[in-house]
């Protein structure tokens, strides 16, 4: 088994102990990224926002249907779906509530831990680990652009499986050493 998915709550309770330390406090053993996914809740925000005024826009300016085409919504109930204004304003605002629950709820718990027997990726309450045991060899790779630098670390399995992180390259190096520790 490689990736195993759980929450918080059902974590075996020292790790979910050492978890919630290094998540209260950050150390080199964690690794936020919570910029990297806000930039996705806020296009969505931003998205959800526009929706919602072009809806009402197009509602204020008289789009609702008429009679006769109320009994042709019901004659054909699919073209109701291509009217945007209807469904606009609660799928805007459904999105819009979405997101903002996302961010709230991610605040400080997103991104990578490296425990003391487990690698660990963190989006809000739920929680993907990857035990030491499982891990064959761990490889980095620094990778350079013109406007930063990262990490990645290559991860192969003893499954035959490879999956890599990108992060910092103080992080990966922390966890290269906790690997090495931990098998």
């Amino acid at each position: 088994m490689a990736w195993e998915k759980t929450t918080l709550r059902r974590m075996d309770p020292t790790l979910r102990a050492e978890l919630e330390g290094l998540l209260a406090a950050p150390s080199s053993a964690f690794e936020s990224d919570y910029q990297d996914m806000l930039a996705l809740w806020l296009f969505f925000l931003v998205g959800s926002a526009v929706g919602l005024v072009a809806s009402i826009w197009d509602l204020a300016t008289g789009s609702l249907p008429e009679a006769e085409e109320l009994q042709f919504f019901l004659m054909y109930p699919t073209s109701f779906l291509t009217t945007p204004s209807i469904l606009g304003v609660p799928v805007s605002l459904a999105v819009g509530a979405w997101a903002t629950v996302q961010m709230v709820r991610c605040k400080g718990r997103c991104g990578y831990a490296a425990l003391d027997t487990a690698l660990a990726v963190v989006r809000g309450r739920k929680v993907k680990l990857l035990r030491y045991a499982d891990i064959a060899s761990a490889d980095t790779t620094v990778i350079r652009t013109r406007k930063q630098t990262f990490t990645s670390l290559t991860l192969r399995l003893k499954s035959g499986r490879t999956t890599s992180l990108n992060s910092t390259g103080r992080w990966v190096a922390q966890a290269v050493q906790r690997i090495q520790r931990g098998r």
